[in-house]
């Protein structure tokens, strides 16, 4: 049992630690509240509510690894879940750095690389560091907005009675007022695309929390340290369908992640359709030869929300009917890694629409052709060369078909 009798902020491993208050009492009144509150169990000061007619939280003591009382964590945790360490412990140590500009972390990167899994498996593994995680879906605005009030209902800030609709602008701010006067508190803004989304409305100023974000928008600016992931090393590949279907024996399990990108979501995918079709790694190696574009449209295997195609479908239909539509059709005949782009605009193209063609002569309309694919993560762009996913051609060459 902790016992406070001077002014002090309790840190490390004695921040979450119930505690007996007796800073500022006389010798008589700290004795019978000492006793008092032993007796009575009462061992950590009341919290007053944060606004009129709220209630006041408490957070009992918990066992460690349990994940705290106020939480929305949308998913169990991934059993499967395979590498990253680096990556996490990296995001870890700049959190409880305390430095004020690295308490808001983006994690980004394409689309099925395992952006949500990474921020799922942190909300597990360091849930013992917070009070309060909760999981915000960024992707859509009234998402966002009914998730963030929802947290204003479970901190109790504000009441809503059976007849009445939540006043939701009133209980983000609410949320919002609280989290900026508190500590250990995690927020985690799911597949958010731009700075103004969450920056104006949701974003505590202040306070002792941390933020994740997960985004495919690599460019996050002054607001989020940005940590760029990539697609498994092809030990962990191998390493996650052996775990994943307990095949350890077969020779092709190489060859099968090269041709899978080493991406995760499609890793998965293979994995899961292994295990319920109860066919070996190899069987499904053959079966992606002569069937890969149908095999990247299977059902959703356990732990994402969409498969390989349905996530490059969505992000293709938002940069539809616009010259970085037609770059990245042009850039999907090409071989998928180091395509120089100074053969993109030197080349003469049929079927290439008139807005690219006056893009490749012009440097700026040209960056401004290729901006989108960046923001979206569909292809990378280094030292003049641009590199796209075997998988996001693979996809490509499906829409294609389908026109």
């Amino acid at each position: 049992m902790l016992i406070r009798v001077q002014p002090c902020e309790l840190q490390g491993i004695f921040a979450s630690r119930a505690y007996i208050d007796l800073v500022g009492l006389k010798e008589t009144h700290a004795k019978n509240k000492l006793l008092g509150d032993i007796q009575t169990g009462r061992t950590k000061p009341e919290q007053k509510p944060l606004f009129p007619g709220s209630s006041p939280i408490h957070q009992k003591p918990r066992f460690p690894g349990s994940l705290p009382d106020i939480h929305n964590i949308p998913h169990a945790r991934n059993i499967n879940f395979t590498g990253r360490n680096t990556c996490l412990n990296t995001i870890h140590k700049a959190l409880a750095s305390g430095e004020p500009f690295a308490l808001t972390q983006a994690i980004t990167g394409l689309g099925g690389i395992g952006k949500t899994q990474m921020a799922l498996e942190y909300a597990y593994r360091y849930a013992g560091d917070y009070d309060i995680i909760w999981w915000l879906r960024a992707e859509q605005s009234a998402l966002l907005a009914e998730d963030y009030a929802k947290l204003a209902l479970q901190l109790k800030l504000i009441k809503q009675a059976p007849d009445e609709a939540l006043d939701t602008p009133l209980a983000v701010e609410a949320a919002r007022s609280y989290l900026e006067q508190n500590e250990r508190w995690l927020l985690i803004f799911d597949n958010a695309q731009e700075n103004e989304t969450i920056e104006d409305l949701y974003l505590p100023r202040g306070g002792g929390g941390h933020i994740l974000i997960t985004s495919r928008n690599p460019n996050w600016g002054g607001l989020a340290h940005t940590l760029p992931i990539q697609t498994w090393e092809r030990k962990e590949s191998i390493a996650f369908l052996r775990k994943r279907t307990g095949q350890i024996d077969d020779a092709n399990q190489d060859q099968l992640a090269h041709e899978l990108g080493d991406l995760p979501l499609s890793l998965e995918q293979a994995a899961a359709y292994a295990n319920k079709m109860k066919i070996s790694l190899n069987e499904y190696h053959e079966l992606w030869k002569s069937h890969c574009r149908e095999m990247l449209e299977q059902e959703t295997p356990a732990f994402y929300h969409k498969v390989v195609a349905t996530t490059w479908y969505i992000a293709y239909e938002q940069i539809c009917e616009t010259p970085a539509a037609d770059l990245l059709n042009l850039l999907s005949f090409f071989s998928p890694d180091s395509i120089p782009e100074q053969l993109i605009r030197a080349g003469s193209y049929e079927n290439v629409s008139e807005a690219l063609t006056k893009a490749v002569a012009n440097n700026l309309k040209w960056n401004d052709a290729v901006w989108p694919l960046l923001q979206y993560s569909m292809v990378e762009r280094k030292e003049k060369n641009f590199s796209v996913h075997r998988l996001v051609q693979a996809v490509l060459g499906k829409s294609r078909q389908k026109k």
